[in-house]
């Protein structure tokens, strides 16, 4: 009989990169390889399969009562969540349970009393210290984690940092980094391409001016009011043009219509980014100290921006710095408009950075490295 590996996740798996890439990435191995998270789109199909894996979406009608208090919702969702989770662990009798975050890890952890398969605990953050998350339900996720910490076999996180703070508060653990890096190859020669000057055609930007992009969510904790502040009346020779969506999204609208250096773009989806990327100089990695897991962390678009061909210019947290550094990617400083502002203005007119190789930040690597835990496990 083939082996079933079952990824669990509170996420829509149809939209969530990382694990699609790892689901892809596992369909090489002689198993069943099956992802199951949560609809949250009204989608005309809930299983999605081909040759390799199957996913499945789940409907929680839980999900639809919004009178509740945002508390009890959170409550209720979790617990059916967990019920059809149980249906789906019994029918497929995995050989290994993967969880992505702590949302699905409790109903792993108990059902594996049941079925003696191994526990691979993948924490997309540092989970109990997030942007965003309460003093309670840290506390709360902290504990739960503490509790299960000894039944995880494998412990696999998004940067060392991230995985050296987990060994030290929970405990040494078989541990394993897999980066947030995207699916994409190297650029070569961005500014050789016909689609170069995009950014400046769309915006009618004079063409001798630089380009700084940020991409990704426009909200609260990633520096938006701060990029604003730097660009609204700078001195540099250089346009900002912010890509993606957020609660701040409008603020962002409406400043580009005040100030002609700063610009709106709509998302794009994942497989446009490179190409959109590429055609500006600079991407923007400055992100805020308001949580753990931000000052640890290794965002995903640090990686698009690199293998786009763009200089980095990002917050001087540990990771992003070793990271940019280590590469040679870019430069980094403290995330204060000061700062920033003093950086923009040494750098944007000097040449663009040669990159060393990136071949261990590349997904194909991080393959590797997930497929020798898979080929390793008892």
């Amino acid at each position: 009989m083939v082996e079933t590996v079952l990824h669990l996740s509170h996420t829509d798996i149809r939209h969530d990169s990382r694990i699609l890439k790892q689901l892809k990435a596992l369909g090489s191995l002689n198993k069943n390889i099956v992802g199951i998270g949560v609809n949250s789109l009204e989608l005309d199909k809930n299983v999605h399969s081909n040759e390799q894996i199957k996913i499945i979406t789940l409907e929680l009608f839980t999900k639809k009562i919004k009178f509740l208090p945002r508390f009890f919702r959170h409550i209720f969702n979790f617990g059916e969540l967990n019920f059809k989770l149980i249906s789906y662990l019994i029918k497929f009798k995995p050989s290994v349970v993967h969880c992505h975050d702590t949302t699905v890890l409790p109903i792993g952890v108990v059902m594996s009393f049941f079925y003696n398969y191994t526990i691979i605990y993948d924490a997309h953050e540092l989970e109990s210290n997030r942007n965003g998350q309460g003093k309670f339900f840290s506390s709360v996720v902290f504990y739960l984690e503490k509790i299960l910490w000894k039944r995880i076999d494998i412990f696999i996180s998004v940067s060392d940092s991230i995985i050296e703070w987990y060994n030290t508060k929970l405990g040494p653990k078989k541990s394993c980094l897999i980066l947030n890096s995207p699916d994409i190859k190297i650029i070569e020669n961005h500014k050789n391409d016909e689609n170069a000057y995009y950014f400046h055609n769309l915006f009618n930007i004079n063409k001798d001016r630089k380009i700084f992009i940020y991409l990704g969510i426009i909200g609260e904790g990633r520096g938006i009011h701060k990029y604003i502040e730097v660009f609204k009346n700078n001195s540099f020779n250089a346009d900002i043009v912010f890509v993606g969506y957020g609660e701040l999204t409008n603020y962002v609208k409406e400043s580009s219509e005040i100030f002609k250096s700063i610009h709106y773009h709509n998302p794009v989806k994942h497989d446009e980014v490179v190409s959109l990327v590429k055609s500006a100089d600079y991407g923007l990695c400055f992100i805020e100290n308001i949580s753990l897991s931000d000052y640890f962390c290794l965002p995903n678009k640090l990686f698009e921006y690199a293998f786009s061909g763009l200089t980095i210019i990002g917050s001087d947290f540990p990771e992003i710095r070793k990271v940019v550094q280590d590469y040679n990617l870019g430069y980094t400083t403290k995330p204060e408009v000061s700062n920033m502002i003093s950086l923009i203005s040494t750098v944007v007119d000097k040449p663009k950075v040669e990159f060393k190789n990136l071949y261990e930040l590349s997904w194909p690597a991080q393959v590797e490295k997930l497929l020798n835990i898979y080929s390793n496990l008892n």
